[in-house]
């Protein structure tokens, strides 16, 4: 970044602007998740139920598994439309490691202009924009496991005008306008919906769900779901000041307004839990569609 300034009328009129950003970028590798391995996909959960998988327990699969193992016909369409867009298992326990790509942009803008508009009066005026810009990791990598994580698109304005003048040589009044815009979006992975994978349900969301695996993996979340906020403010003020002697004295007031808008998705798009309550493992149960818990309700409106 960088700054400038200087007089643009000699003794009467002066500018003042500067800038600084910052731009981030890394490639981390550093997520782990479990995904299903192909012998989990042929209904063989021999080796993820292992000690060598669990921390040196062995896990026994309630029905509709046998010996650890199930018919596929038995698994859920919609797990296995899924998997099949998940990335593959790095080995026989399932586990895949990932990582969120970060792009992140911000940085603030400033000009500010000073007006001496006589011996006695002089006005300003400021605006300040500041911006904050984070990429979905998914759009980046289209890496399923990647669409756990948001981003932002996240703008302010601020502008402030005053006056200020000398009513005598004891006397000063001081006038302010400012307003104020601020604008949040928060940003998701626009992949599917529930309806698309086909699970029969609604979603007031087109293109995101929420879905976690307990002990596996995440797709979506509540959160990483297309949300806005908006913040509006103005305001005036105005401070008279006074000096009689070896006193002081100070008059003003402040009226101010402000107003806020918008729309959040959290659980709009459906949050699907498999915990793994039902067989005993959140992969198993996530394969055989069966259900821990569901969570949704229609978007907020603020």
């Amino acid at each position: 970044g960088g700054t400038i300034g200087g007089p643009i009328i000699q003794n009467k009129l002066f500018f003042f602007a500067g800038e600084q950003g910052t731009k981030e970028r890394s490639r981390p590798s550093d997520n782990r998740a479990y995904s299903p391995t192909p012998e989990m996909l042929a209904g063989d959960f021999t080796a993820i139920t292992s000690p060598a998988c669990n921390s040196g327990r062995q896990i026994a699969l309630r029905a509709p598994f046998v010996n650890n193992r199930v018919d596929p016909s038995l698994f859920s369409k919609a797990a296995l439309n899924i998997a099949g867009k998940l990335p593959g298992a790095e080995d026989k326990c399932g586990q895949a490691t990932f990582g969120n790509i970060n792009h992140r942009n911000d940085g603030q803008t400033v000009g500010k202009v000073d007006y001496q508009a006589s011996a006695n009066h002089s006005v300003f005026g400021r605006y300040l924009l500041t911006w904050y810009d984070v990429a979905v990791p998914y759009d980046l990598n289209k890496n399923l496991l990647s669409t756990a994580t948001r981003g932002y698109s996240n703008i302010s304005h601020a502008l402030t005008l005053g006056s200020t003048y000398l009513l005598g040589p004891n006397m000063v009044n001081s006038l302010r306008l400012a307003g104020g815009l601020t604008k949040v979006h928060r940003l998701g992975a626009s992949i599917f919906s529930a309806p698309d994978i086909g699970v029969n349900a609604y979603s007031y969301l087109p293109h995101f769900i929420s879905l976690a695996v307990t002990g596996g993996l995440a797709v979506g979340c509540g959160t990483c779901t297309d949300s806005t906020f908006n913040n509006y403010n103005v305001q005036v003020s105005d401070d008279l000041s006074v000096v009689r002697g070896a006193q002081q004295f100070a008059f003003g007031g402040v009226l101010s307004r402000a107003y806020s808008n918008g729309k959040t998705n959290v659980r709009a798009p459906g949050t699907y839990t498999f915990n793994g309550q039902q067989t005993g493992l959140g992969l198993a149960d996530f394969l055989t569609g069966k259900l821990g818990s569901l969570s949704q309700s229609g978007p907020g409106l603020l």
